[in-house]
């Protein structure tokens, strides 16, 4: 019996018993992303580490912040699900060729990070709070991954005050309703439960799949470009969906999305297009 089908077996002999406990063990799976190893930046490159803590949190919540400042133009990577900072490595020489300062994280229980489970406010408010960090900065890039791009997307969203000059999303999921809907449908939840589950996590950690959903919310004026880089091999979010997300967002698809060939989900990150794309911009 594979994971999927070990989990689906244990979650309905959990709602035999209790519904409520069914719907925390189906949004404790949900919220734990594999962990990776606790690393450093991989990278002959020093960064400065520091521990944060968010106060939103009634728990404590962690994440690890890692700094280069080299002027007061920066770039924000954002890593995405399971990800940590030592993702963007190929990223790191081309920003300091560039004298660009570099701020990245792991996100709470990733990499360096502690905890066990997070989700994407904790995500996004780690990002608003590296925004915050260079507020007052001549020029702000972030480049995001996956659901790190999401997260950064919400972060800029919700920080009008801080203008923005880029933000690159690579291999960016489209809908954040279609994340839970896709979760749902793997772990074989039926529809009566799927519409209880929605209001049980909205309750407990305050994440609402439709107030919270970025292909909803019009991209703000304080975000002065916006590029999606996309793989055409990419094999968790399809062209079809970020093209649907561009024109949603009424961005143009000349100038503003960019597909790459022989690119996937995960190694965008070490593509050289890519790599270029972001640096030809910046």
């Amino acid at each position: 019996m594979n994971r999927i089908k070990t989990a689906q077996f244990i979650g309905k002999a959990i709602r035999i018993v209790n519904k409520k406990a069914y719907y925390d063990f189906l949004l404790n799976i949900f919220s734990t992303p594999p962990k990776s190893k606790t690393l450093p930046p991989a990278s002959d490159i020093t960064f400065d580490a520091t521990s944060v803590k968010l106060e939103e949190y009634a728990k404590e919540t962690r994440f690890t912040m890692y700094k280069k400042l080299a002027s007061r133009s920066v770039i924000i990577f954002a890593h995405g699900w399971g990800g940590s900072m030592q993702n963007y490595k190929y990223f790191f020489q081309p920003a300091l060729d560039r004298g660009l300062s570099m701020i990245g994280y792991d996100a709470p229980a990733h990499g360096a990070s502690t905890g066990k489970r997070t989700h994407i406010l904790e995500f996004k408010d780690t990002v608003k709070y590296c925004l915050n960090e260079v507020k007052d900065y001549e020029q702000i890039i972030v480049v995001g991954h996956s659901l790190g791009a999401a997260a950064a997307t919400l972060a800029i969203m919700e920080s009008p005050e801080i203008k923005v000059e880029h933000l690159f999303s690579l291999a960016a999921p489209s809908d954040l309703r279609k994340i839970f809907d896709d979760y749902i449908t793997l772990m074989n939840v039926s529809a009566q439960d799927a519409s209880k589950i929605d209001s049980f996590v909205k309750n407990k950690i305050k994440l609402d799949f439709s107030a919270d959903n970025w292909r909803k919310k019009s991209i703000p004026d304080h975000l002065a470009n916006l590029t999606l880089i996309h793989g055409k091999n990419d094999d968790v979010i399809t062209t079809d969906a970020i093209l649907s997300l561009a024109k949603e967002w009424r961005l143009d698809l000349e100038r503003d999305v960019r597909l790459l060939d022989e690119v996937g989900h995960y190694n965008i990150l070490k593509s050289p297009a890519a790599i270029e794309e972001v640096f030809s911009k910046t």
